[in-house]
């Protein structure tokens, strides 16, 4: 009996060690979950000492580029942060890696991450030629299909509560946000951040921004192919005081 029930015993342990292996040998790696994708990062200084440079005590916003093998390459508004693709680097700790890239201007970045579905956090040293260390702690989401993509569309107010012509405008999606381009807007209204749906032919978007106390604005969008329709209807508490509709299709972006 006590050998049945050793051999028994023995053929549990053996199976829940093989599918704890299988598990771990199933479960994709950081750097296959990364490839061909890209992330919004905030890059928020850790300041030790005072410093004369200002613009070093800022914020920064980057752009996290994986290519299809997992390639980093950084991209932003300052050229010094802008680095060149580099490998990425496995670490003894699960789901961490590191990697390591030559900058423009603040020689090289020394970066950990931690993947933790939709977002990045982790920490990074910029260092430059002359030894100054900058350090910098990251947070990043995912960039969805939508970021970086710019509509024209005609916005047409609704004749039972506005006597106004369309207007012609552009809006974007910016860094995991919804808003008309700044450059170009007619209409003012704060960025947004927004909610995709997929459907088997569409893209349904959702989003609402809390003005004064009682007031909201909601987005509902709907993008279909190329082109994209919809409504903003701005709220004073349950009174629907302004209604607008989109109706236009996706600007290709310009070649340099």
């Amino acid at each position: 009996m006590s050998t049945f029930l050793s051999t028994v015993r023995g053929s549990i342990v053996l199976a829940t060690l093989v599918t704890t292996v299988t598990a771990q040998e199933n479960k994709p790696a950081p750097e296959a979950v990364l490839a061909s994708t890209r992330w919004f990062v905030d890059a928020t200084p850790v300041i030790e000492d005072d410093t004369d440079d200002d613009a070093l005590a800022e914020p920064v916003e980057l752009t996290f580029c994986f290519d299809a093998k997992s390639k980093l390459a950084i991209d932003g508004d300052r050229p010094g942060f802008i680095a060149q693709p580099a490998t990425l680097e496995a670490t003894d700790e699960p789901g961490v890696f590191s990697v390591k890239c030559v900058t423009k201007q603040f020689g090289t970045l020394d970066a950990t991450f931690q993947l933790e579905g939709n977002k990045l956090s982790g920490s990074t040293e910029w260092t430059h030629a002359d030894g100054t260390v900058l350090q910098y702690e990251l947070a990043a989401r995912k960039a969805c299909e939508l970021d970086g993509t710019k509509w024209k569309v005609t916005v047409t107010p609704d004749p039972d509560i506005i006597d106004d012509d369309p207007t012609s405008e552009v809006i974007e999606f910016h860094r995991g946000h919804l808003r008309f381009e700044p450059e170009s807007a007619n209409l003012l209204y704060d960025a947004v951040a927004y909610t995709i749906k997929k459907t088997d032919k569409a893209i349904e978007i959702s989003a609402m921004s809390a003005k004064d106390a009682g007031e909201h604005i909601t987005w509902k969008l709907t993008i279909r192919g190329n082109a994209l329709t919809g409504e903003m209807v701005e709220h004073d508490g349950d009174t629907v005081v302004a209604r607008y509709g989109f109706q236009g299709k996706k600007l290709e972006p310009q070649r340099p």
